[in-house]
C-alpha cells in the first residue's frame, strides 16, 4: 500500500500528492511497527522454546519411546501444519524435511487417523525423497501416532528411530501428549516458523491469483530446488529478499 501511494504522489495535482505522501508515511509507519511487533514475537518464541513447555515435553516423549528424538505436529484444516516443535536438533530437521517435501509419516498418519510404523526396509516405497533426506541425518526408522478429537486429526507425534515394538506405547504416549497439548491450549502454537510460512504462502497466492495449496506447493518446490528450509525461504519471501515471478 506504500509503495503504490509513493508512485501515486509523483504524479497528478499537488494536492493529491500531499494526500498520497502522507499515506505513503502512514503506511511506513505501520510497517515499521508490524515489523518490530513481530520481531519481539519472535525473540520471546525463542525464549519459550528454552524455557517452557515444549523441550521438556518432547524430551520426555523421546525417553518413554527409546527414541533419538521426537517431533509434534500440531495441524489446521486440511492437514495444514500450524505449528510444530521438536525434542532436539536431529528431530527438528527431519519434520522441517517433512514440512517442506510435503510427504512422511506424519502427513500419512493424519491422512489415514491411523499410527504408522516404518523402517529402512519399508520406508523407501512410501516416501522416496523424505526417506532419503532423512538417512542423512541418520533416520532409519520412524513411528507416528495421530492426536485425534473424534474423526478430526488435530496434530502427530513422530518419534525417530524409536526402540524395539513401540505400536502400544506410541499410542499412549501419544495420548499423554494430546492430554498436556490441550491443558496447555494455544500455549503451543507459536513456537516455530510456520506462521511466516503461512503468510509467504499467502503472499504467493496473492501474486499468482491461485489457490494457497497450489502456492504452497510452489514454496515447497523453490525450497527443495534450492536445498533450503521452507521456514527460511519463507521468512526471505515475507522480507521481499525473494519474489516468485
Amino acid at each position: 500500500m506504500a509503495a503504490r501511494h509513493e508512485l501515486l504522489g509523483a504524479e497528478g495535482s499537488e494536492r493529491l500528492r500531499r494526500l498520497h505522501n502522507t499515506m505513503a508515511a502512514t503506511h511506513r509507519r505501520m510497517e515499521g511497527r508490524h515489523r518490530a511487533a513481530a520481531k519481539a514475537h519472535r525473540a520471546q518464541a525463542e525464549r519459550l522454546v528454552h524455557t517452557h513447555l515444549a523441550p521438556t515435553l518432547l524430551v520426555t516423549a523421546a525417553g518413554a519411546l527409546g527414541a533419538d528424538g521426537a517431533a509434534l505436529t500440531l495441524l489446521g484444516a486440511a492437514w495444514y501444519e500450524e505449528s510444530a516443535i521438536a525434542s532436539n536438533s536431529k528431530a527438528a530437521a527431519a519434520q522441517e524435511l517433512e514440512f517442506t517435501l510435503g510427504e512422511g509419516p506424519a502427513h500419512d498418519a493424519a491422512e489415514h487417523l491411523r499410527l504408522v510404523v516404518a523402517n529402512e526396509t519399508t520406508m523407501p516405497d512410501r516416501w522416496a525423497q523424505y526417506t532419503t533426506a532423512v538417512a542423512k541425518l541418520g533416520v532409519r526408522s520412524v513411528t507416528a501416532a495421530p492426536l485425534c478429537l473424534g474423526r478430526t486429526c488435530v496434530g502427530v507425534l513422530t518419534a525417530f528411530d524409536p526402540a524395539g515394538d513401540t505400536e502400544l506405547v506410541a499410542t499412549r504416549v501419544a495420548d499423554a501428549v494430546f492430554d498436556k497439548v490441550l491443558a496447555a491450549g494455544n500455549a503451543l502454537m507459536i513456537l516455530d516458523d510456520r506462521t511466516v510460512v503461512h503468510q509467504a504462502t499467502g503472499m504467493i497466492a496473492a501474486r499468482f491469483h491461485c489457490p494457497v495449496g497450489d502456492a504452497l506447493v510452489v514454496l515447497r518446490a523453490r525450497a527443495f530446488a534450492e536445498n533450503e528450509a521452507i521456514g527460511v525461504l519463507a521468512r526471505r519471501v515475507v522480507d521481499r529478499e525473494v519474489v516468485f515471478e
